[in-house]
Formats: C-alpha cells, structure tokens, sequence
C-alpha cells in the first residue's frame, strides 16, 4: 500500500471548525490506484476511505456507511463497493435523506 502522504496536486484545507477537508477526488484516486489490491483482499465488500486512508472494508453499504460516519462524522468521505465492474458515483447522504438537493 502507498504511503499516508497526500499528493502535494491536492493538499487538504483547512475548514472553518480548523478540521482539514480532503477532496472526495483523492480517495476515488486511491481506489483506482489500490483497485488490484482492493479485489485480492476485499472483492464484494464496501470500503470507506477518506482521502489516503482506507478505513475498512464491510458486507453491506449501510455498515460502511456507518463506519465511516461514526469514525469521520460529517466530513465527505467515500464508499464503494469493490468489484471489477464500472460503478456509478452516488451520494449516500442525498440518497439517505440526510441532505437535501436544491435546484
């Protein structure tokens, strides 16, 4: 696995309650790039990342989902689900009710 480093392209920032925010980018780069190991060692399982940092990986969306809330709460964080297969990005929250699109 690649070092805790993240790419000097996208260096966090630092929001208003002094916690840094890491771009949601940075952690599908790092599924991309982990995908070969990802298969070997979590093929079917949901895994939660946040920037460079594999959390977990887990048997339902919903436990990943949780995972991920309890261990960064509100900060945006990644879950996919590790398979081979083309996956379309969705927005877990927006899907759970938690927040809400405008147009």
């Amino acid at each position: 696995m690649a070092s805790n480093r993240l790419s000097t392209r996208r260096r966090p920032s630092k929001s208003r309650e002094g916690r840094f925010f890491v771009p949601l980018e940075t952690g599908i780069e790092y599924f991309e790039k982990h995908k070969a190991k990802l298969l070997s060692d979590h093929e079917g399982k949901f895994v939660v990342i946040l920037g460079e940092q594999l959390l977990g990986a887990y048997d339902t969306v919903e436990n990943a989902y949780n995972a991920g809330i309890q261990a960064f709460g509100d900060r945006q964080f990644l879950v996919r689900k590790v398979t081979s297969a083309e996956q379309n990005l969705t927005n877990l929250a927006l899907l759970h009710g938690l927040i809400h699109a405008h147009h």
